[in-house]
């Protein structure tokens, strides 16, 4: 998702649609984060890593600030926490 709103294109594919319309990584990343908390109506307790909110969050391999924005889908998920809990963890 990150990839396709960055990029404007499919996983894969070549060429862009829609270039005007691409997003930063930040704004892209905030998508999914912060605006997330906000469309969901959940900003007293989701969207930030706080004391007291839900510890939902996913740790990367790569930090998509500093990778070529066309390698961005190449990113993986090392860990996710889901509610404090470990849901995922690649070995």
């Amino acid at each position: 998702g990150i990839h396709a709103a960055v990029n404007r294109q499919t996983y894969g594919e070549e060429g862009a649609y829609f270039i005007e319309e691409a997003l930063s990584v930040f704004d892209a990343l905030r998508l999914y984060t912060t605006l997330a908390s906000e469309i969901g109506q959940t900003t007293d307790r989701t969207g930030k890593i706080k004391v007291g909110y839900e510890a939902d969050f996913t740790v990367l391999d790569q930090n998509p600030f500093k990778v070529n924005r066309q390698d961005l889908a190449q990113i993986q998920a090392k860990l996710t926490i889901v509610n404090g809990n470990i849901v995922y963890e690649r070995a």
